[in-house]
């Protein structure tokens, strides 16, 4: 199954983004796609088309089912499919036509792979839930040429059995049977009891995935809406009429750093987006402008753990003209002047 997913997982991740258009859907369809492939295994027949068109048929009808799921006036126009006519979930009859879904999914879909953890939540999934073994089907005894021919035999006359006389073993066997039976129930009794552990046990493992699940999905959404907030502040300072941007490339080879600064010429607000190689122990960057008086420091420049860094720096309306501006390695505290040479560097348009 890991196999299959690894061939196919980009086209029909690209199925559900053509259909959904949402990214955070489409890997909630994906999944859900996959597991019901899984479950219903058993229900494809080679006779009505290839495994492709079944799987696609299986990933659109999630597709659609999770569309008409969501309130009305959020619901989307079904996309039309190559085989219109077909019911729904129900993948083309023709190798042609599925060869012809294919070349246009590979024309719309973005070059894009789902996430990993998409693959990893799959096979959490099959491990818990086994594959179902097919029954082999039961073929009927043949009949015995003896049984079809009626004998017509009398039936011997019954013999009464013969009278034993009591014995003393009967109360030996009764105490026996009891004894089996008792230890039978103590059997019985505990494999219930083991069985009924290993169900709380899974259950717990269950409720464990489940909240690591979370944990995941919301560790991504909040990543997405700190994405959000960053696009919306850049936006904003890009909207007015006299927006400009400055470039800041990297200046020395064995440091990453590579920076924008975006500012509306009507406003004192400027905004500073870029990426940095980790600092050094007791450094920190330091941004400066460069005028004709000289350099003044703008101030720190906070990066995260990944080296990302989004920062708004209001500027005095008494600074003279910015000719350029640089960032530069300092000790941790920062300095009144540079001391080192810059890392990355931009001029003022």
């Amino acid at each position: 199954m890991m196999t299959l997913y690894d061939r196919t997982n980009r086209l029909l991740f690209g199925l559900t983004l053509r259909i959904l258009h949402e990214s955070s859907a489409a890997e909630e369809i994906l999944l859900e796609a996959y597991t019901r492939i899984w479950r219903q295994s058993g229900t494809f027949d080679p006779r009505s088309g290839t495994l492709l068109a079944w799987m696609l048929g299986v990933t659109r009808t999630c597709a659609i089912e999770w569309m008409r799921s969501m309130p009305p006036d959020q619901q989307k126009s079904e996309p039309a499919s190559p085989d219109a006519g077909a019911d729904a979930g129900q993948p083309p009859r023709e190798e042609s036509n599925v060869a012809d879904v294919r070349q246009q999914l590979f024309r719309s879909a973005v070059d894009v792979a789902p996430p990993d953890y998409i693959r990893d939540l799959l096979a959490v999934r099959i491990e818990r839930e086994p594959h179902p073994a097919l029954e082999p089907e039961r073929q009927p005894r043949p009949v015995e040429a003896e049984q079809l021919e009626l004998k017509h035999t009398p039936l011997p006359r019954p013999t009464p059995p013969p009278v034993r006389p009591r014995s003393s073993i009967i109360p030996w066997l009764l105490a026996i049977s009891c004894a089996v039976a008792a230890a039978l129930f103590f059997f019985l009794w505990r494999q219930s009891q083991k069985q009924s552990e290993q169900a709380i046990q899974w259950e717990r493992d269950a409720a464990n995935e489940a909240q690591a699940e979370a944990g995941r999905l919301r560790s991504a959404s909040e990543k997405e809406k700190v994405r959000k907030q960053e696009i919306d502040v850049i936006d904003a300072a890009l909207a007015g009429p006299g927006a400009n941007a400055i470039f800041l490339a990297r200046r020395r080879p064995e440091l990453t750093a590579a920076a924008v600064m975006f500012w509306d010429a009507k406003k004192s607000v400027w905004i500073l987006f870029g990426h940095f190689a980790p600092a050094p122990a007791g450094r920190e960057y330091q941004l400066w402008y460069v005028t004709a008086n000289g350099r003044k420091s703008a101030g720190l420049i906070p990066v995260d753990a990944s080296g990302h860094s989004l920062e708004t720096i209001e500027m005095s309306p008494d600074i003279p003209k910015i000719m350029a501006v640089e960032i530069t390695l300092e000790p941790t505290g920062g300095s009144e002047q540079p001391t080192s040479p810059a890392v990355a560097a931009g001029k003022s348009p």
